[in-house]
């Protein structure tokens, strides 16, 4: 689509023109050949192309990790409120989030940066999920089962933070 100016009245030889008067009229550009692909990348020796489906299949997947972000941040402010921890809020800040989750395990939220540490991260994760449930008293089963499948340890939170059944029973230095 290539976009073309069109203005209205007598004012194309007027030097300043309001923005407010020009109009903007998608005109199509035909193509020598017609191809079902979005253009990717143009280079002087080939074009990339990916195929429409693609395309939608990669705006499906961000429009699912919102959704997961939001039902992951809003089951961890519950959660937090639940278990009476200070600053929850932060629960609703990218990355930052953590440190909720921390302190109701009774961590510091700078062992955050541990995180940034090759491997020792994924193991560090593993520990201190499996101590978050502890701390609500989730089966083994469900907690071996939300570490390999993240979907449902994505529901497993909203269950705890939903849930009349599982309180909290961990104690913590960060209550509110």
């Amino acid at each position: 689509m290539v976009h073309q100016k069109h203005v209205i009245g007598n004012l194309e030889n007027h030097r300043t023109i309001p923005s407010s008067l020009i109009l903007y009229k998608k005109v199509e550009k035909k193509r020598k050949i017609e191809n079902p692909y979005i253009i990717l990348k143009k280079s002087k020796r080939k074009e990339y192309y990916m195929p429409e489906y693609l395309e939608t299949a990669r705006n499906a997947g961000w429009i699912f990790g919102l959704v997961c972000y939001a039902v992951y941040a809003i089951s961890l402010y519950v959660i937090g409120k639940k278990a009476n921890i200070k600053n929850v809020w932060v629960a609703f800040i990218p990355f930052v989030q953590y440190v909720v989750l921390l302190n109701i395990i009774d961590k510091s939220g700078w062992n955050i940066f541990l995180l940034f540490i090759p491997i020792l991260n994924i193991i560090l994760s593993i520990i201190w999920i499996v101590k978050f449930y502890l701390a609500f008293s989730v089966h083994p089963a469900l907690i071996v089962v939300s570490i390999i499948i993240p979907v449902v340890g994505i529901v497993m939170m909203l269950v705890i933070a939903f849930s009349s059944s599982y309180e909290y029973s961990g104690s913590t230095r960060f209550t509110a």
